[in-house]
Protein backbone atom coordinates (compact mmCIF):
# COMPACT_ATOMS: atom_id res chain seq x y z
CA UNK A 1 0.00 0.00 0.00
CA UNK A 2 1.23 3.47 -0.96
CA UNK A 3 1.70 5.71 1.94
CA UNK A 4 0.08 9.10 1.33
CA UNK A 5 -2.28 11.50 3.17
CA UNK A 6 -5.50 9.76 2.33
CA UNK A 7 -4.42 6.43 3.64
CA UNK A 8 -3.05 8.48 7.17
CA UNK A 9 -6.32 10.77 6.98
CA UNK A 10 -8.91 8.01 6.30
CA UNK A 11 -7.93 5.88 9.77
CA UNK A 12 -8.04 9.46 11.81
CA UNK A 13 -12.01 10.16 10.05
CA UNK A 14 -13.65 7.69 12.16
CA UNK A 15 -12.42 8.93 15.15
CA UNK A 16 -14.16 12.92 16.20
CA UNK A 17 -11.70 13.84 18.63
CA UNK A 18 -9.04 13.51 15.86
CA UNK A 19 -11.41 14.88 13.24
CA UNK A 20 -11.76 17.82 15.75
CA UNK A 21 -8.33 18.17 15.50
CA UNK A 22 -8.01 18.28 12.26
CA UNK A 23 -10.44 21.00 11.05
CA UNK A 24 -8.28 23.24 13.30
CA UNK A 25 -4.97 22.71 11.99
CA UNK A 26 -3.04 23.89 8.87
CA UNK A 27 -0.56 22.22 7.38
CA UNK A 28 2.34 24.09 5.78
CA UNK A 29 5.03 22.49 3.53
CA UNK A 30 7.86 24.42 1.57
CA UNK A 31 10.26 23.41 -0.58
CA UNK A 32 13.16 24.95 -1.35
CA UNK A 33 14.08 23.77 -4.76
CA UNK A 34 17.67 24.39 -6.48
CA UNK A 35 15.53 27.33 -9.03
CA UNK A 36 12.32 27.27 -7.70
CA UNK A 37 10.65 27.41 -3.98
CA UNK A 38 7.36 26.52 -3.31
CA UNK A 39 5.19 27.42 -0.69
CA UNK A 40 1.39 25.40 0.12
CA UNK A 41 -0.86 24.68 3.27
CA UNK A 42 -3.61 22.23 3.14
CA UNK A 43 -6.41 22.87 5.30
CA UNK A 44 -9.86 20.81 6.33
CA UNK A 45 -12.89 22.27 4.40
CA UNK A 46 -16.26 22.08 6.39
CA UNK A 47 -17.97 22.72 3.44
CA UNK A 48 -16.47 19.77 1.51
CA UNK A 49 -15.23 17.70 4.46
CA UNK A 50 -11.82 16.95 2.57
CA UNK A 51 -8.35 17.76 2.90
CA UNK A 52 -7.72 20.84 0.33
CA UNK A 53 -3.98 22.07 -0.58
CA UNK A 54 -3.21 25.69 -1.96
CA UNK A 55 -0.15 27.18 -3.16
CA UNK A 56 0.89 30.38 -2.18
CA UNK A 57 2.40 32.27 -4.81
CA UNK A 58 6.41 33.51 -4.25
CA UNK A 59 7.53 36.02 -6.45
CA UNK A 60 10.83 36.11 -6.75
CA UNK A 61 13.31 38.97 -6.93
CA UNK A 62 16.34 38.28 -9.23
CA UNK A 63 19.62 39.90 -8.67
CA UNK A 64 22.41 39.58 -10.92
Amino acid sequence: MALNVSNLISTLEDDIFNREQLEQTTFIGIDFGTSTTVVSYTIFSPDTKKLTTETIPIHLLLVI
